[in-house]
Formats: structure tokens, sequence, C-alpha cells
């Protein structure tokens, strides 16, 4: 079941409520609450939890990664010509007035595994 809600509903969601998100064949869940900034424009803060397994990048072995991430964005129900930001904050925009939650946490966790990642022995390596 995919994890889509109205702009109009996440408008409504102000006190924490989570959602449990797949992405490949795991868990995480998406703590999240909203506040109204202006007509279209919600500021959405969340914590994404889980775990997630990455390659080293120096010797490719498995790296599992603990996730408890915070999360600050706006959510915007149409097009956003005014920067890359609004009030300091990421804007996402959602013009078709439907967010993907499951594709929010997918480019999250796609964000965190694409930084550099190293196991236990070439962390030590490194030092």
């Amino acid at each position: 079941m995919r994890n889509q809600l109205t702009f109009q509903t996440l408008k409504n969601i102000t006190t924490p409520t989570t959602i449990e998100s797949q992405f490949e064949n795991k868990s995480f869940y998406l703590s999240f609450k909203t506040q109204l900034l202006q007509l279209h424009f919600l500021k959405l803060e969340a914590v994404l939890t889980g775990s997630l397994t990455v390659d080293c990048n120096l010797c490719a072995d498995c790296v599992e990664l603990e996730i408890d991430e915070n999360i600050t964005v706006v959510l915007s129900d149409k097009v956003y010509n005014e920067g890359l930001d609004y009030q300091g904050f990421a804007v996402l925009e959602y013009t078709d007035g439907k967010v993907d939650l499951d594709d929010f946490v997918r480019s999250e966790l796609m964000l965190i595994a694409s930084d550099y990642h190293y196991c236990e022995i070439c962390t030590t390596k490194r030092s």
C-alpha cells in the first residue's frame, strides 16, 4: 500500500503521526507533523528511522547504518519560482495535490546512501 496523502489532508496533521515505508525489503518509519506556513506552503518536520545497508566506499563490504534522521522541508502544492528554499528550508513541489511519502522516504534514504561510508576495518586503517 502506498503512503500517498493529499496536500489538503497533510494540512490537518499537526500532531506527530507515524507511517511505515518499505525500501529494499526493510521497514523504515517516518514520524511527522506539519505546520501551515501560507496558503500553498506546509512545513514538514519529520524523523526517519530504520536500518540501511550500504557498501563501504573503500572495500565494498556491507555496512549497516542505523538511521535516525531529523528532516525539515517545505511542501508546496504549486510551482515555486522564488529560488531553492523557502524560509531557509528546501521546497518540494507536489503540483498534482498528492504527496507520496514512500517516494519521500526513498529519496531521503538514497541521499543518505550516496554519502561516503566506511566499515570498521577501513575506518581503523584511515585513522
